[in-house]
């Protein structure tokens, strides 16, 4: 199983999210997070294999509290996912050394293969 975080503000992206995964048996979400903060501590709690996080959160910003999980997960493969995504965010989110980023319209079966794939490299 590949253990997956969820962390957005929205509950309707959430619940998509969500959703999608429950529909292939290879994942299972382990965790939700509605804040950066929250994300940071169901990492710490829950070590999941993949972090789909939204961009623009309260309390603290998707990239920010990337950073700091990557610190204590270094395995960890982070999907930044977002519908405000210009090349300077994923400059930072590739120098970061997150995953990938996703761009919200999103294909549900493209979405599944990227995170697939993110856990065979």
């Amino acid at each position: 199983m590949i253990r997956v975080l969820i962390a957005d503000d929205s509950p309707v992206a959430r619940r998509l999210i969500k959703t999608i995964l429950k529909h292939d048996k290879r994942f299972e979400v382990v965790g939700e997070a509605k804040n950066g903060q929250e994300a940071i501590d169901l990492a710490k709690e829950l070590l999941p294999d993949i972090i789909t996080m939204d961009i623009v959160m309260p309390v603290k910003q998707g990239l920010e509290s990337a950073e700091e999980i990557l610190k204590f997960l270094k395995d960890v493969k982070i999907f930044l996912i977002s519908s405000m995504i210009d090349k300077d965010i994923e400059k930072k989110a590739k120098e970061m050394g997150l995953k990938g980023v996703i761009q919200k319209p999103f294909s549900f079966s493209d979405f599944i293969e990227e995170l697939v794939n993110s856990v065979k490299e």
